[in-house]
């Protein structure tokens, strides 16, 4: 798996989060995702496995703050690295290697649960 493949992985995820979460105050994901106009390139299962690394990651780090900084990069699109930055009172560049750090971190998970799906697989 590359850093690229994750990253899209969470940008799909983002855009999946957002159709799928409560505070949007829709009880149909087709009326979410009809208001939000947004589509995703994600099946429910491997999002999950991308929530479930992501809190992963929250949980299991020294500073969790990596973890909460990438949730905001991807669910928060028009965020980026400098508001991304100003919510944790760090810096542009801060921010971008705090995000880039996580994103690292997930891969390695996700490179894992996909070698151990294989190995079940075969």
């Amino acid at each position: 798996m590359s850093f690229e493949t994750t990253e899209y992985d969470l940008e799909q995820w983002g855009k999946w989060r957002r159709t799928h979460g409560v505070s949007l105050g829709y009880g149909s994901n087709i009326l979410a995702i009809q208001k939000a106009g947004v589509g995703f390139d994600i099946s429910d299962e491997w999002a999950l496995t991308v929530d479930g690394a992501l809190a992963e990651l929250k949980l299991r780090t020294i500073d969790s703050r990596i973890g909460l900084m990438v949730e905001d990069y991807f669910c928060n699109e028009k965020l980026g690295y400098h508001g991304v930055g100003e919510r944790f009172k760090v810096g542009k560049t801060k921010a971008r290697v705090y995000v880039q750090q996580g994103i690292s971190w997930i891969d390695a998970r996700l490179a894992e649960f996909r070698e151990k799906s294989e190995q079940i697989s075969i």
